[in-house]
């Protein structure tokens, strides 16, 4: 196994010094070199070529992250892992993002050899798929470089038909460089009817069939249809096929102009839309198409070979027959249109010179006349309509006399609803001695056509009046006024309620025809526009003063204001009580003075959006009360006419109580995932019978394990075995308790080691959502720790309480009795000499006393240190 090289960044020598004895137990080759600063880290990275880097986050020149840019820059490919104990679970994933490979914290210092493991793997695994893609790279090249010398295009298609490889010459043939056609399947550039015969082929070829000469056509890519020649073999064990086309345009071009001439009267005369006529220099008809037949009336077999002048006598005093005679005299084109009265159409014709005498197209643009005329009529009866100082009978009249230009033979009239009963208005056209017959008629049947249609709110049609239940009370008026037809509309607000009806009376019994139908839609349509604006501007006038005391009700601040000033024009009493102003303060004040100061370089701008949108506006702003407190307000604007001028009125709403609810709603989610999903707990769900069903994130930073790598696995498998007991026994008796929880027990990891777990387990599996039994861990293998670290502590300190208790009183009491003894009693040199002697030794005995406490005290305060670091969980 060769040696992996190693490249650590790390200034403090006990840190270093753990980190090598984990790297040294694994079961890792390597080569390290260590650097503490900047300069000796950037020269390792050029000399050393780490494979890969592990690196302190917190450095006394410099920090981890700036490490890791400098290596992005020297070699970006390197794993980089941080090895740290400062980092923070939120430092570690925000450099993850950045692109960090992984973190190792110190005090779990045992992932580092398999972080390690993965990292080079992944690395490896990286380089190699380069090396691959270079490799097939330059085989492609070179392949490409031959293909690309030939000028038929060479193509390798897989078998779904994708181009795999393609030669230069695919820009000559199909005007698509061979990039554009990689990975493309071919059935896209098909001409759609030679599919099925390429489709027949491929299966031959499929079969081992070698296939020469085989033709269909392409689309290039501007449009244009190629045909191409194709030599195709199929290569089974390659499963790929090798294709040589050949551009066939220059054989197919001849076969394509004979076919082309032979089809040309067919594609020219009967397959244009136009009514196409060719006449003789003796103005007899030589060719008269299916349109033509159409638009004129006149089958091809009773006109062809006849004078066109003897047949169409009616067209002589016409544009068609100087125009006609200039084309065939002159030689020149001639673009015209004519009124044909015998078919009553509009006719515009292209009439041009030919060899043999004259080609005429023309097409009946009836419709389209029609058509700009009612648009026409619609612009400037709507412009007289918004004129300042028109009436709405001069507009009704106007519309009225349109129509009766349009179609002569409609007799337009209109009928108002009034007190329920339908009173004719306006009838330009009828006779006065009808009109003045019948003034009012009611809804219903009794009211004739214009009863019913007012009635039943839709179109009624008569069109025999003669014959009809619904004249029979004005057959005899109809008949002395030549009134042989009826069509009567609705006219509708938006609401369905009826206005008026539109009736229009013809001299023939016929229906409408689709052009007549048309444009009286139109008209009616304008009719409702018109009369519903003119009722509309009455109830207003009546309800302007119900409208005001609307405003004055609303219990949500409104105003008014002027948009190019912006001051105030008038507000509600709700908002003189929401913002504090009195009515004279506000009308002496612009809306920017209830705004923020921060706030005013932003109003102009919102003025205007406003001002450009000429109707409905609405957003969110900061408002200021006049007590200065600042508020959240949600405004909707309309344009409104206010007096003389353009103004806008306001509705305001205050949310900010809204959105702080909001935003307290906002924070509770965010927590409750936190402590749920991103939280330090190990939370599991297992079924009945303790298999895992979901491992939290927590796991991998716990346990060292990804939570995909628990499912499936019996929860007990990790349990120490003198702990299984126990925690068998939990889970069976969360059955009928529902919750329970554990006693402290020993749970492996990833590196098989055991840790400290204490847990609470809730019985869910009659939960929909849940289905399950959840255990929510705590990790507490500090804890225990901490709680061993305070009972050794509390030996050492009983032994120094019995050895201050006991021992040191003997040596003491002896020095104190001896100390009497000289102090209360006459004695001799020689026995002071021996009490000194005694008091010496006594003194001796409690200099080791006071040693040995001192000691064992240097050991409590030791283990006090170690308590004071480990973080005091409650484990009971």
């Amino acid at each position: 196994m060769k040696e992996t090289r190693i490249l650590i960044l790390e200034h403090d020598v006990n840190d270093l010094e753990l980190l090598m004895h984990v790297l040294k137990k694994g079961e890792l080759k390597f080569n390290p070199v260590i650097v503490e600063t900047r300069e000796q880290y950037e020269e390792a990275l050029i000399a050393f070529c780490p494979q890969i880097i592990l690196s302190d986050y917190t450095l006394p020149s410099f920090d981890g992250l700036s490490a890791f840019k400098i290596k992005q820059t020297i070699c970006p490919n390197t794993p980089f892992i941080i090895v740290s104990g400062t980092i923070g679970e939120e430092n570690a994933v925000e450099l993850i993002k950045l692109g960090v490979t992984d973190y190792v914290l110190k005090e779990k210092m045992y992932q580092v050899i398999p972080k390690i493991q993965r990292a080079l793997k992944e690395a490896w695994d990286f380089e190699q798929k380069c090396i691959a893609e270079n490799d097939l790279k330059e085989s492609r090249q070179q392949l490409q470089k031959i293909m690309d010398q030939s000028l038929d295009m060479i193509c390798i298609f897989d078998s779904e038909g994708l181009f795999v490889e393609v030669s230069a010459a695919s820009y000559l043939i199909l005007g698509y460089l061979p990039e554009e056609l990689i990975n493309r399947n071919a059935r896209e550039l098909i001409h759609p009817e030679d599919l099925k015969k390429t489709e027949r082929m491929v299966s031959q070829i499929l079969l081992g069939k070698e296939v020469v000469h085989f033709e269909n056509r392409y689309i290039r890519k501007n449009g244009e249809i190629v045909p191409v020649f194709w030599t195709v073999q199929w290569a089974e064990n390659e499963n790929v096929a090798y294709c040589v086309g050949r551009d066939a345009t220059a054989i197919k071009q001849a076969e394509a102009e004979l076919a082309e001439h032979n089809q040309q009267i067919n594609n020219i005369l009967e397959s244009i839309t136009d009514g196409f006529i060719s006449l003789n220099r003796s103005w007899n008809v030589t060719y008269w198409n299916r349109e033509a037949e159409y638009i004129l009336g006149s089958k091809r077999e009773d006109i062809i070979n006849k004078n066109i002048w003897e047949v169409y006598k009616e067209a002589i005093p016409l544009k068609f027959y100087s125009e006609y005679h200039l084309v065939m005299n002159k030689a020149v084109s001639s673009t015209f249109e004519e009124y044909f009265p015998p078919i009553k159409a509009w006719i515009r014709v292209s009439a041009y010179p030919s060899k043999d005498g004259i080609s005429i197209f023309f097409k009946d643009i009836t419709e389209s006349k029609r058509v700009e005329k009612i648009n026409n009529l619609q612009k400037e009866v709507l412009e007289l309509y918004t004129r300042k100082g028109s009436t709405i009978e001069e507009t009704i009249s106007l519309l009225l006399e349109g129509i009766q230009q349009i179609h002569p033979e409609l007799m337009c009239s209109i009928l108002r609803l009034e007190n329920g009963k339908l009173n004719y208005w306006f009838s330009p056209h009828l006779p006065e001695t009808y009109t003045d017959r019948i003034k009012s008629v009611p809804l219903g049947p009794e009211g004739g056509i214009c009863g019913m249609a007012a009635l039943l709110k839709k179109e009624v049609v008569v069109t025999d009046i003669s014959k009809d239940p619904l004249f029979k009370n004005y057959y005899d008026l109809a008949a002395e006024h030549n009134l042989k037809a009826c069509t009567s509309f609705p006219i509708c607000d938006p609401y369905h309620k009826v206005l008026g009806t539109f009736v229009i009376y013809l001299n023939t019994a016929r229906a409408l025809s689709p052009g007549e139908s048309a444009s009286l839609e139109r008209a009616k349509f304008i009719l409702q526009h018109i009369i519903e604006n003119h009722t509309a501007e009455i109830a207003l006038k009546e309800s302007e003063g119900r409208y005001r005391d609307i405003f004055q009700l609303s219990p949500l601040p409104m105003w008014v204001y002027d948009p190019d000033t912006t001051r105030f024009l008038y507000v509600n009493d709700a908002a003189i009580r929401h913002y504090g102003y009195s009515i004279d303060e506000f009308l002496g004040m612009t809306i920017k003075d209830i705004r923020p100061k921060d706030a005013w370089k932003n109003l102009q701008s919102t003025v205007d959006l406003s001002k450009n949108r000429c109707s409905f506006f609405q957003g969110t702003f900061d408002h200021l009360k006049k007590n200065g407190e600042l508020i959240k307000v949600f405004i909707q604007s309309n344009l409104i006419d206010f007096g003389d001028r353009k103004a806008r009125m306001v509705l305001a709403m205050d949310i900010t109580e809204k959105l702080k609810f909001e935003e307290t709603l906002d924070f509770s989610e965010k927590r409750f995932k936190a402590m749920v999903q991103e939280g330090s707990d190990f939370i599991n769900i297992f079924d009945m019978e303790g298999n895992y069903k979901y491992a939290s994130p927590a796991s991998a930073t716990l346990m060292g394990m990804e939570p995909e790598e628990y499912i499936d696995k019996n929860f007990l498998s990790f349990i120490h075995e003198e702990d299984k007991e126990i925690i068998a026994a939990s889970l069976s008796s969360v059955k009928d308790t529902r919750r329970i929880e554990t006693q402290p027990f020993r749970f492996k990891d990833f590196a098989g080691e055991y840790r400290w777990l204490q847990a609470i387990i809730t019985n869910l599996l009659n939960d929909p959502a849940i289905q399950g039994i959840i255990v929510n861990a705590r990790d507490i293998t500090e804890s225990v720790n901490y709680i061993q670290a305070i009972e050794e502590q509390n030996a050492s300190l009983r032994d120094i309480a019995w050895i201050q208790s006991h021992i040191v009183r003997a040596p003491l009491s002896r020095i104190m009795g001896l100390i009497d003894l000289i102090s209360n009693y006459p004695n001799e040199k020689e026995a002071i000499s021996e009490l000194l002697g005694h008091i010496l030794t006594s003194a001796h005995q409690l200099d080791d006393v006071i040693r040995t406490i001192v000691r064992k005290s240097e050991h409590a305060e030791k283990m006090s240190d170690i308590k004071n670091k480990l973080p005091a969980f409650n484990i009971s």
